[in-house]
């Protein structure tokens, strides 16, 4: 069975940090079910059922979600998985290196790749220049939960993903890594604490945007841990973002409660909602 590298900053990328759990293992699945040149036999219902993607998904959904990623061959029924070069063989292949001959051969078939050098191949500039942007992507996804009557899963409605699609006027808007409306509601903490503390406000969505995109960095694309970080710095005062301390880095820290930083920084008020959950 052959075998495939994988970055361990996979999970880290921003692209893959914004798409919601299935849709990761999905991602993965493409890598791993391809060819040897990162050409995929599209079998989107297979996918879904090896990947827990409930079947109410359509293609077309999961299409728009990876549409920056893929290349559409023959009429939808092949996909080229546009960083499969980069993650399997560094970006580049070499006529001379025979684990590479057929997979040459495969993307020069599709115009895919072009030789750089004599025997050197890399991805052709006009499928570079289409790469997405990560967490500047203008599509989003968002889980829709209806509500039922609560008496079992027959009665009542299952959660649904459903892909959004934002205009043009909505793409200058934030793109939260984590779409809870906890996350949310913390990080609107942080920003009053910010302008309260150090009078410092963000003046512009792009700074805004990469202080959010350094705060998913430092959680590892954990939410849990992220919100962890945002009570940590209040706690102890410091006005940037820094990676989450252990207990044992911590013993000397001020014995005083995150409720009572809270009470300090924003109010009594609105206190309770520091409250690690």
């Amino acid at each position: 069975m052959a075998r495939r590298f994988i970055d361990t900053g996979f999970f880290k990328d921003p692209f893959v940090r914004g798409l919601q759990g299935a849709y990761k293992g999905l991602y993965v699945y493409l890598f791993l079910d391809c060819s040897s040149a990162g050409i995929w036999n599209v079998e989107l219902d297979v996918a879904k059922l090896r990947c827990g993607i409930d079947q109410s998904v359509t293609d077309e959904q999961i299409k728009e979600v990876f549409e920056d990623k893929i290349v559409e061959l023959e009429d939808g029924q092949k996909w080229f998985i546009k960083n499969y070069l980069k993650v399997q063989h560094n970006g580049l292949l070499k006529r001379n290196n025979k684990a590479h001959t057929s997979a040459i051969e495969e993307l020069i078939k599709y115009d895919l790749i072009e030789e750089i050098s004599e025997g050197e191949f890399q991805l052709s500039e006009k499928i570079i220049k289409g790469l997405p942007r990560g967490l500047q992507d203008p599509k989003v996804m968002v889980k829709v939960k209806e509500q039922g009557n609560g008496k079992g899963k027959s009665n009542g409605k299952e959660e649904k993903t459903k892909i959004i699609k934002k205009s043009k006027e909505e793409e200058s808007e934030i793109v939260f890594p984590f779409d809870s409306n906890n996350f949310k509601t913390q990080w609107n903490h942080w920003k009053i604490y910010k302008k309260k503390e150090f009078k410092f406000d963000y003046k512009s969505l792009q700074s805004e945007q990469a202080a959010l995109t350094e705060l998913a960095n430092k959680s590892d694309g954990n939410e849990k841990k992220a919100i962890a970080i945002m009570h940590q710095s209040m706690s102890n005062g410091w006005k940037g973002i820094f990676e989450l301390k252990t207990e044992k880095n911590v013993n000397n820290r001020n014995s005083e409660s995150n409720t009572e930083i809270a009470k300090r920084a924003m109010g009594s008020k609105t206190a309770k909602d520091f409250r690690f959950k």
